[in-house]
């Protein structure tokens, strides 16, 4: 057994040294990560080599980690690490070391993807124990290169403390430089490996910089560009692309700096033969593009070191910042493209993790799309493209066939099981490497359909026409926010144009909104800052009038009017899909409020509205209309169905849960009703069967909770909520084809949860849409039993007034608009000054046609 057990290490080992020469590279390595565990499982847990075995699998599953962001990979390598530090002697101070430095970098990765500080101590002690175990072995060899690793590791850990932790002492970041400093002369001898010696280079220069950052003394960031080029000129020579890609883009970094300093006070590098004056600008995006054109198997390299560069173009000043945004155009159109595969191969906790690390690309790509003058539609392209990918890749899995351009149905259903199953592979926890077929494999199917006669533009983001054609029942405003510039697109059935909004602040209303979120996510002592909140609300709201609403709709000629209201969807990005765009205004009475010009709706994308659009004209032969009402169903009793949660477990009574459901009922007599019911049951309700058809309208009044930390988990309560939830992630994943209009009368059933996340627009509304339902009603944050209840008697009452043409969820967005404007108008009392309560009649939203 033992000699068996030397020849599957061995053969381990080769299979990983061929991964590292593969073209590949991830693919391989998995394969190779596959067997290593296969043959771990016949491994006796007593066997000699077991150790050594596991150590191989630990630190190439933390690499592999490092490459696909795969959470998975690194628990497995923690849980290795546990069975080999259990079964190591602590007496024995060359495997304690080792194993210590390990545990070090893995902490460090851990540290990095959840921001936990405590695992960020733990690395810097595993760290301190490994430099420390190692002197005491190697007392003749005190510069060896594993000394230098390890010490090397210790220091980037400090660094990382210093670097990106709150008031963080100033000493810390100093202890870092001083030991990359006694490094950086101990590597200055022949015998130093290049992988060492540059390493220790790129740490020193990276710290300095860092320091410069902090503390802005220029010589610090004089000798980090001096490093930066030495590292540059020693990797060029080598064969770590990943290094050099690394080293290019921190020198980009640098001298975008340097040229900051000079725009400021005409600083200059010491060494004349380096860039000076403008010629940094063009040395840092020189240096930029020749990092992008380096491949690395670093999946995400490429996107964080692009999104680092473009965040800090906000420090040059203003002049300064447009033509450097404009010149990263090209960089980031490519991150997009990247972007989508990533997610498109990741698994749904990853791909949370990695759009949130990414917040805002999409929208600085269109920005930048703006600022260079490439075009609207572009610019829309490129914001659809990385926005809502959840949603995107659910509304893909559930897309009809009738919805493909394709005429060779061959050809079109190949197509829609290649995209299932692409989509599908996020949630079942398969292989990195099926993934990755699967990805090839579906972009392979892409190209050929591409080739196909009148096929060139398939499944590419949506054209200028197809914008313009979704515009005929009313314009679209896209709404997107950065620090650098903030503009509205604007599609309407003659052009997509757009409009800059140069006094919108995204800075401010995040600030405004961070005060507004807090309040709004507590649950007990509500009185003691209901003022607060109010005060901060309307200043909002009054700022979104004046630098965003009114500017738009001037533009558009809207004007103050008392009915036959223009309709208008807006898309809103960043901060801005937390709040109600149709609440802005500054006087009610006065015209001066985006509900006295036109009704509003909204959509997370305009795929989404597209696909709603579709789905609804394909309906339409099919519609029932009942004979008698508007509304009345005494010839079928599956057109509605009502969800009701009057007692929900461990939490409060809804009082007014029967009440609502008594006014659905007055409209449609013979709607299936289900009371008190599990998640299973509802989930059944809403997909029908073929004794019992799907309803096209269904309400629900319950509970509705935000997971601000993972929006897919957020919930509608039902009675086993506490085992069984029905959440975001279950309501994307089912196909409701004859769903129509779905109003949730439930708190938070639109808030899309933390910062990060925002532009995900994951929340229980939008997967309704995803789910089937042409439009969904829902809101923003928690509503009142009874001012829901008022808005659900009028809603209804709205949405049957016009007589004779049966149920039709297009009419559910001026019903809103009915309802709340005699909402908002209830608000104005003497002790607001007549002002209104946008707390109470704000939240209130409809998504959809």
């Amino acid at each position: 057994m033992a000699d068996e057990s030397s020849q599957a290490t061995e053969e381990l080992q080769r299979k990983l040294a061929e991964f590292l020469k593969s073209d590949n590279f991830l693919s391989q390595r998995y394969k190779a990560l596959r067997l290593g565990q296969e043959i771990l499982d016949i491994l006796p847990a007593a066997h000699e080599r077991r150790h050594e075995f596991l150590e191989i699998l630990v630190n190439a599953l933390h690499d592999h980690y490092k490459d696909s962001n795969e959470w998975s990979a690194l628990e497995t390598a923690f849980e290795y690490l546990e069975e080999i530090v259990t079964n190591t002697d602590d007496d024995d101070d060359v495997a304690v070391a080792r194993l210590s430095h390990t545990y070090s970098q893995c902490l460090h990765s851990q540290f990095m993807r959840g921001r936990n500080e405590q695992d960020l101590e733990s690395a810097i002690a595993f760290a301190e124990k490994s430099v420390e175990k190692t002197k005491r072995t190697l007392p003749a060899e005190e510069h060896s290169s594993l000394l230098t690793g390890r010490r090397s590791n210790l220091a980037f850990c400090l660094f990382t403390k210093a670097h990106q932790t709150d008031e963080c002492p100033p000493e810390v970041l100093d202890k870092a430089i001083a030991t990359a400093e006694e490094l950086y002369r101990a590597v200055q001898r022949p015998d130093v490996g290049r992988q060492v010696f540059s390493d220790v280079i790129q740490n020193l220069g990276l710290y300095l910089q860092v320091r410069w950052d902090q503390r802005h003394a220029f010589h610090d960031l004089d000798r980090s560009i001096a490093l930066g080029y030495r590292v540059c000129d020693v990797l060029a020579a080598g064969t770590e692309p990943l290094a050099l890609n690394i080293g290019l883009f921190n020198l980009a970094f640098r001298l975008q700096r340097a040229f900051k300093c000079y725009l400021n006070d005409g600083s200059s590098l010491s060494d004349a033969h380096l860039p000076q004056g403008m010629n940094l600008q063009e040395a840092a995006l020189e240096f930029m593009t020749q990092a992008l054109g380096i491949k690395t198997d670093h999946l995400s390299t490429n996107l964080e070191n692009t999104m680092t560069f473009v965040v800090y173009i906000r420090e040059l000043p203003v002049d300064a910042r447009g033509p450097m945004l404009a010149r990263m155009f090209p960089v980031l159109e490519k991150c997009i493209e990247l972007f989508q595969d990533i997610t498109l191969i990741s698994l749904r906790d990853d791909q949370r993790d990695f759009v949130g690390t990414f917040y805002g690309l999409s929208r600085y790509a269109a920005a930048a799309a703006l600022e260079a003058g490439a075009g609207s539609v572009q610019a829309l392209q490129l914001l659809e493209s990385g926005r809502a990918t959840a949603m995107s890749n659910g509304l893909d899995a559930n897309r009809d066939g009738a919805d493909l351009e394709i005429t060779d149905p061959v050809m079109g259903e190949l197509y829609m099981k290649a995209r299932y199953a692409l989509t599908q592979s996020a949630t079942q926890s398969e292989s990195f490497d099926e993934r990755y077929e699967k990805l090839r494999r579906f972009r392979e199917l892409q190209q050929h359909i591409r080739t196909q006669p009148g096929l060139a533009d398939f499944d590419r983001p949506m054209g200028e026409e197809a914008m313009k054609e979704l515009a005929a029942e009313g314009v679209i405003v896209v709404l997107n926010v950065t620090d650098l510039r903030c503009d509205a697109i604007i599609v309407t059935t003659d052009c997509v144009s757009a409009f800059p909004l140069p006094a919108l602040d995204e800075e401010e209303l995040s600030e405004k909104s961070w005060i507004i979120q807090t309040y709004l996510a507590k649950t007990e002592d509500r009185d003691e800052f209901f003022v607060d909140l109010w005060e901060t609300l309307s200043s909002l709201l009054n700022l979104l009038w004046t630098q965003l609403a009114e500017p738009v709709l001037n533009q558009l000629g809207y004007k103050p009017r008392k009915s036959n209201w223009p309709h208008v969807w807006w898309v809103s990005t960043g901060v801005l899909s937390l709040y109600p765009i149709h609440a802005a205004g500054t006087e009610l009475n006065k015209g001066k409020t985006v509900m006295n010009r036109v009704i509003s709706s909204y959509t997370p994308t305009l795929k989404a509205l597209g696909q709603s659009r579709s789905k609804y004209a394909r309906q339409a032969g099919r519609r029932t209309v009942p004979p008698n009402s508007a509304l009345d169903t005494s010839t079928n009793s599956s057109v509605a169905a009502i969800v009701t949660m009057q007692k929900t477990p461990c939490r409060a009574d809804l009082d007014f849960s029967d009440d609502e459901a008594k006014v659905v009922q007055s409209y449609f007599p013979n709607a299936t009703r289900l009371h008190e019911s599990t998640g299973d049951s509802v989930l059944a309700l809403l997909q029908g069967s073929e004794e019992n058809k799907a309803p096209s309208l269904v309400h629900f009044s319950c509970h509705g909770e935000t997971d601000y930390e993972n929006p897919s988990q957020s919930m509608l309560l039902m009675t086993d909520w506490q085992t069984r939830p029905l959440t975001v992630k279950q309501l994307q994943s089912i196909n409701m084809p004859s769903s129509e209009l779905v109003f949730l009368s439930a708190c938070f059933a639109a808030n899309g949860g933390i910062e990060r996340l925002q532009d995900e627009a994951e929340h229980l509304s939008s997967a309704m849409q995803v789910a089937g339902f042409n439009g969904v009603v829902g809101s923003l944050w928690d509503v009142g039993q009874d001012v829901a209840y008022e808005v659900v008697q009028d809603f209804y009452k709205y949405l049957a007034e016009d007589g004779v043409m049966g149920f039709n969820a297009k009419r559910a967005a001026r019903a809103l608009h009915m309802a709340v404007l005699k909402l908002r108008q209830k608000t104005c009392v003497p002790a607001n000054d007549m002002k209104g309560n946008p707390v109470l009649w704000a939240p209130f939203v409809h998504f959809g046609i």
